[in-house]
Parts: C-alpha cells; sequence; structure tokens
C-alpha cells in the first residue's frame, strides 16, 4: 500500500498528460471504504475554475483509468475514488 506522499506524487504524473501542471493545484489522499466494504482511497484533486470548465467527462474517465492501472503497477490494490475541487470549493478561494 502506498503512502500519501507516493500517492500524490504518482496522480501528479499520471494527470499531466490531461491537466496541466499550473492547474493541478493540490492533491489530497484518504482511506475510504468502497460500496462493498473493501479498502478504496478517496483522491480529491483540486483544479483551477479554469480547468473545471475545459475538461471533459472523456477526459477524467480516461484520468480514472489511467490512476487504477498506476496504483496497481504499483501493488496499491484499493479503488480510487477520484473527486474534483476548485479552491472555492475547498474554501481556499481569496476573499479580497
Amino acid at each position: 500500500m502506498l503512502e500519501d506522499r507516493q500517492i500524490q506524487t504518482l496522480m501528479k504524473q499520471v494527470a499531466a498528460g490531461i491537466i496541466p501542471a499550473a492547474q493541478l493545484l493540490d492533491v489530497r489522499t484518504e482511506p475510504a471504504l468502497d460500496a462493498e466494504g473493501k479498502d478504496a482511497l478517496r483522491i480529491t484533486l483540486v483544479i483551477t475554475d479554469d480547468a473545471a470548465q475545459t475538461l471533459t467527462g472523456a477526459q477524467l474517465g480516461h484520468l480514472l483509468l489511467d490512476v487504477h492501472d498506476s496504483l496497481l503497477k504499483q501493488g496499491d490494490e484499493r479503488f480510487p475514488l477520484i473527486s474534483y475541487a476548485t479552491p472555492t470549493d475547498s474554501g481556499e478561494a481569496d476573499d479580497d
């Protein structure tokens, strides 16, 4: 099972083909359970508002598959439950 730092690094590498580095602001991970009660991995990608407006469903679907495959290759069998947030969604927006 990979550590949080390893997962964050892996996510940034995998996402680089779909989400430009400047638009991927943060990667957050936490343990979770899937619908069957098996260990899973909740991953939240914090992306810019621009990225949220331009990413397509197909791109996000490919990202999920790529992340799942990459985790398996690293020996981590947990299913990734990926969500997306913007700084506004996650309460990090500038209040200026």
